[in-house]
């Protein structure tokens, strides 16, 4: 009886973020079945239509298996915080950073000849995350989270500007592919652009009838509006 309430508990956890469920999941599917690597492949010098879906499934492709562990580590946690705290920013940053961050190495990087990894989705989620927690902060002068979040986001930006001086990644085993910091640096700017970006936001709030639940401004007499993330949305005062 403890042993199915024990399992009943953890696919009730599973079940809170079923998107990054979902997501994560589908990483492990080519993973597991090679075979299929060809039809989630984005190959630059490919530019047929017959190629186009590759540009968003690239991103659940990986080289190693410790490019798929610590990418996948990364996208569940990061992905589940994202998720429970606002489903719709997460989204997102999702459909924005899924095709943006490939087509941006395309570009940038054609010589590569292709792309994989969710590693650059992942930053995008950990700066939508930390931007809008170190907002939350800054309304609710907490010093201490503002400290915290402002740490995280600093750490970030330091950690891509280590892999682009040294062409070398922090976490996965590099030897089996191509180190590409430009797909980190554009997910954060999606990230923290999706977080920030006061018509996104407005956009993101906006229920049916037409009623916007949370947009961040300050009224005469020092008045906050609701905040934008799920925790804060009571109206405050400002001394």
């Amino acid at each position: 009886m403890k042993a199915m309430n024990s399992l009943k508990s953890i696919w009730e956890h599973l079940c809170e973020t079923p998107i990054v469920l979902l997501l994560s999941l589908l990483a492990i599917v080519p993973f597991v079945f090679p075979g299929l690597g060809n039809f989630f492949e984005f190959q630059f010098a490919d530019i047929s239509l017959s190629n186009a879906h590759g540009v968003v499934s690239c991103n659940w492709l990986h080289w190693s298996a410790s490019h798929l562990f610590w990418d996948l580590l990364m996208f569940y946690i990061v992905g589940r915080l994202c998720e429970l705290s606002d489903r719709k920013a997460f989204i997102a940053v999702l459909l924005l950073s899924a095709p943006f961050i490939p087509l941006a190495i395309q570009i940038a990087c054609p010589e590569l000849g292709s792309y994989r990894g969710l590693s650059g989705i992942d930053t995008a989620l950990f700066a939508l995350l930390g931007t809008c927690r170190l907002r939350e902060s800054i309304l609710k002068n907490d010093y201490q989270g503002v400290m915290v979040y402002g740490l995280l986001l600093a750490a970030m930006f330091l950690k891509i500007l280590y892999e682009t001086i040294t062409h070398d990644v922090l976490f996965a085993d590099k030897s089996t592919f191509t180190p590409v910091a430009l797909a980190h640096l554009t997910g954060s700017l999606i990230g923290i652009g999706v977080a920030s970006s006061p018509v996104i936001q407005a956009v993101l709030r906006e229920q049916p009838g037409g009623t916007t639940l949370a947009v961040l401004r300050e009224q005469p007499g020092g008045t906050v509006t609701k905040s934008v993330w799920p925790e804060c949305q009571s109206n405050t005062t400002t001394s």
